[in-house]
């Protein structure tokens, strides 16, 4: 049995229509808990139910059942939230299951509603796939590129790798699929989410984002400071480049994404002397590698040659004022009115826990 997915974020909602009858889908559940929007009204309960029904659509009102804000709280724990593991046993959700179950066997095309553009964050994937897959559907999300969906399998990789990752370092990583940043700048962008969202832990920073604007086809891997040492600028593009950037060229946005996520866990966990069991055991080719030695070396033997020539022809006389050029500067720095060092380009977040980035990282496109 097919299903999918689909977030309807800030689209218009001719946009979400249109996607909707790109894969045909003649069903929407709405599963909210909360159906209503500040920003976004076309979206409110009352008024997507008058514009889907009007387009043509069934539209059925399911949070009771499917949820992540559960009317029946026997399922929530002492932190005053649902704990998932428990709630896929109530009654409510497997009737739920059952309904999408019966509305797929009598040939409905149903796509079910959250209000999160990116799967990976919301409970559609997270609780409702997850317990989909279990009962032997095939589920799909729609994303808004409108060639490929992201396969409920992959997102069961991210999830269940950040959570490893997360309980053994404590650690986070994030990534987020966005249409397009509107014309904004994807690091001034990604930088303003991770801090908004306070990626990582407070007074450790040890978060990493990796976010994908598809329409844009650009990219951005913003590092916490927590982490710098362990994700170098030069090793987030060079993940991106050589695993994401082949992947998303050829749309498989899902194998691209996955892999670069787990490459990049693999890294935090050897910084903190972990290794983790659901790993997928990407590896980076070296020629990226060999290249960057190269590089290095080729720059070495300049420097070399050009002390020996000023040494042999010129009695060092240029190296010599370089030298102190140098010395000036960094005595300015010291003790001058200000200087570029010291300070952080962000401050704390409280509750928000970590979101200090010095906008390390890197950026690119396919």
């Amino acid at each position: 049995m097919e299903i999918f997915t689909i977030g309807h974020s800030n689209y218009s909602i001719d946009r979400l229509i249109d996607m909707l009858r790109h894969f045909n889908v003649d069903c929407v559940v709405d599963i909210r808990g909360i159906p209503y929007s500040k920003y976004n009204v076309q979206f409110d309960k009352e008024a997507i139910r008058y514009s889907l029904t009007k387009a043509g659509f069934i539209y059925i009102y399911m949070a009771k059942e499917l949820a992540a804000k559960r009317i029946n709280k026997i399922s929530y724990n002492e932190e005053g939230y649902a704990d998932f593991e428990k709630v896929i046993h109530e009654k409510d959700f497997i009737n739920g299951i059952n309904r999408l179950k019966n509305g797929c066997k009598k040939g409905y095309k149903i796509a079910i509603l959250g209000a999160m553009q990116d799967p990976i964050r919301c409970h559609r994937s997270i609780l409702v796939g997850r317990a989909l897959r279990e009962y032997g559907f095939n589920v799909k999300h729609i994303l808004d590129d409108y060639t490929n969906t992201l396969k409920d399998s992959e997102i069961k990789d991210i999830v269940s790798i950040g959570k490893e990752l997360e309980d053994k370092t404590g650690a986070q990583a994030v990534t987020v699929i966005i249409n397009s940043t509107d014309g904004a700048p994807i690091d001034n962008y990604a930088i303003d989410l991770f801090r908004t969202w306070g990626i990582g832990q407070k007074n450790k920073d040890n978060g990493l984002l990796i976010l994908i604007a598809i329409q844009d086809r650009n990219w951005r891997v913003e590092v916490g400071r927590g982490l710098e040492g362990a994700i170098p600028d030069v090793l987030t593009s060079r993940v991106m480049e050589s695993i994401a950037k082949p992947n998303f060229k050829e749309g498989n946005y899902g194998k691209g994404l996955t892999e670069s996520y787990s490459t990049f866990a693999d890294y935090i966990a050897k910084e903190y002397d972990v290794k983790l069991t659901k790993s997928l055991n990407v590896q980076l080719p070296n020629n990226s590698k060999d290249a960057s030695g190269d590089s290095d070396f080729t720059i070495l033997g300049i420097i070399l040659a050009f002390i020996l020539i000023d040494t042999l022809f010129n009695k060092s006389r240029i190296c010599r004022a370089i030298l102190k050029i140098l010395f000036l500067i960094s005595y300015t720095n010291r003790n001058g009115p200000g200087g570029f060092g010291g300070g952080s380009s962000s401050g704390g977040f409280g509750g928000f826990g970590g979101g200090s980035s010095n906008g390390g990282g890197s950026s690119g496109s396919w």
